[in-house]
């Protein structure tokens, strides 16, 4: 385990291994299929808005929302917290009405809920890639903190892989002037405030996570990266564009066996100099699907749920 330094926390555990213009939300809202359509239908609802693309064409935000007893959509105590969560190149790949469903489905985040809410990870857990060491952390953590599961909204995202710093001001402009207006809206159990929303992302989803959270710094108290496709310019221009005014939480992940590794270490070296507070979880591991349903899925609900806030409702 490294040693803690400057706010950054580094876990230590094993694993195997833009453009969507504006577009008008429909609030259409149906389920996904009925009981067992969705991995992990036990622990989760799945929702869904439709939206207008840029060429008119139908895409799918799918909504995951905590399975209360109730069936409520949310906790009678407050607002669930809310993370809006952009996936990598597989979900290009299934096209505009399946790429959201890459983290029900890939990543199967829904058994992740499931495994939280037990209030104790396995080995299994994590698909048997983890030390003993962060196991006991993690179970310390939830032992003292229980899990207090968010909702995740998932939209479709376009190949940003070669995006352009305009293509993302755009971007990011739809998230905050479109999709999170028209979520809260249709859905007023989740987070209306900063301070219960976060944005993640996975590989491609996380390189926009982290350009998109930046210049959405007023709607995002929480930015996190899972594997980033970076490069160093990149890395040198996003730790510029933090700005410690905000109080942004940030968590960058990446894995030994991870490409783009070299470059994530750089913008948490530029965050260092930059005395930006930030939690680095460096691991073993590869980049694959593996590692997205592990240590990835985990580290995603993980993190925003100890970070973010419950909105409080008042009489």
């Amino acid at each position: 385990m490294k040693a803690l330094m400057n706010g950054q926390y580094t876990a230590r555990f094993r694993s195997v291994s833009l453009f969507l213009a504006l577009g008008v939300l429909a609030l259409s809202i149906v389920d996904f299929g009925g009981a067992g359509a969705q991995p992990g239908s036990d622990f989760v609802h799945h929702r869904r808005l439709s939206v207008d693309g840029p060429d008119g064409e139908t895409q799918t935000v799918a909504l995951i929302f905590p399975r209360r007893a109730d069936r409520a959509m949310a906790p009678p105590e407050g607002r669930y917290a809310l993370i809006v969560a952009l996936h990598d190149l597989r979900g290009v790949e299934r096209g505009p009405q399946r790429g959201a469903m890459v983290f029900s489905v890939n990543f199967t985040v829904p058994l992740t809920y499931g495994a939280l809410e037990r209030g104790r990870l396995t080995r299994r857990d994590f698909s048997g890639f983890v030390t003993d060491a962060h196991l006991e952390l993690l179970n310390a953590e939830l032992s003292n903190s229980p899990f207090l599961p968010p909702v995740i909204v998932a939209p479709y995202l376009p190949d940003l892989s070669e995006a352009s710093a305009e293509e993302y001001d755009r971007y990011a402009k739809w998230v905050e002037e479109s999709l999170l207006p028209s979520v809260r809206e249709a859905y007023p159990g989740v987070s209306q405030e900063r301070a219960g929303t976060g944005i993640d992302g996975i590989e491609m989803g996380g390189r926009a996570a982290l350009e998109i959270g930046l210049r959405a710094k007023a709607s995002f108290s929480s930015v996190g990266a899972i594997q980033p496709l970076l490069d160093a310019k990149a890395a040198e221009s996003l730790a510029s564009r933090v700005d410690p005014e905000a109080g942004q939480r940030i968590r960058l992940m990446t894995s030994e066996e991870d490409p783009g590794r070299t470059d994530v270490l750089k913008l948490s070296r530029a965050l260092r100099e930059r005395a930006i507070p930030h939690e680095l979880v460096d691991t073993p591991g590869t980049r694959d699907i593996e590692y997205g349903r592990g240590p990835g899925s985990v580290e995603l609900l993980r993190f925003h749920s100890r970070v973010l806030e419950r909105d409080v409702l008042h009489d």
